[in-house]
């Protein structure tokens, strides 16, 4: 498998397959971490300060997955593990129901084939989550190395979430590491900012 959009959080029960609208897949967020290494993965010179203009327009899964690989080798390792670790978890999902006592058996089948028709589903999902907090932690190893006081992207949903999932990885590091996401204006255009308070 690859990297793929393939939609919302996916609720399965006996009585049918819903979509948590407000759970997003982590692909959606996945060209701005690749946009991100592209900007900050050089070699830096004493305290120059560096811009990036980044690519508009929306890029295939092929061009992103090249993309990702250019700056994190292992990034197919992680699908591959990903890809397992989802199989795993929907078969341990099915034993379990096989054994409730809480469902009729035609609720056990139905649930089971539920599970089983939204298996692919669940995968890509699993996977394009992994690739994403596997790309955000380059991000960081990269953003630490390079000693990065902080980076400003053009304020979009993508920049913004990435920029966030990034402080909280940072708060949560062995070493933990103070950050801040502000916003900033320059003429008509927004920025979010990410400034390292500590490294």
């Amino acid at each position: 498998m690859t990297v793929a959009y393939i939609g919302p959080s996916v609720l399965i029960s006996p009585r049918g397959i819903t979509f948590d609208t407000k759970k997003e897949d982590k692909f959606l967020y996945l060209q701005s971490t690749a946009d991100l290494l592209d900007a900050i993965d050089h070699e830096y010179v004493g305290d120059e300060v560096y811009s990036y203009a980044s690519e508009t327009g929306k890029w295939t899964d092929e061009v992103l997955l090249t993309k990702l690989k250019r700056h994190y080798d292992g990034v197919e390792k992680v699908i591959e593990e990903a890809e397992k670790s989802a199989h795993d978890y929907i078969d341990s999902m099915v034993e379990r129901l096989k054994e409730s006592t809480t469902l009729t058996e035609e609720e056990r089948v139905v649930y089971s084939n539920n599970i089983e028709m939204m298996r692919k589903y669940m995968i890509q999902r699993h996977i394009n989550k992994r690739v994403y907090y596997a790309v955000v932690q380059q991000l960081i190893e990269r953003l630490r190395h390079n000693k990065i006081a902080y980076i400003t992207a053009s304020m979009n949903s993508g920049s913004f979430h990435v920029l966030n999932t990034m402080q909280r990885c940072l708060r949560q590091q062995k070493s933990p590491v103070n950050s801040q996401v502000s916003f900033e204006s320059e003429g008509d255009e927004y920025m979010v900012k990410l400034s390292i308070i500590n490294s």
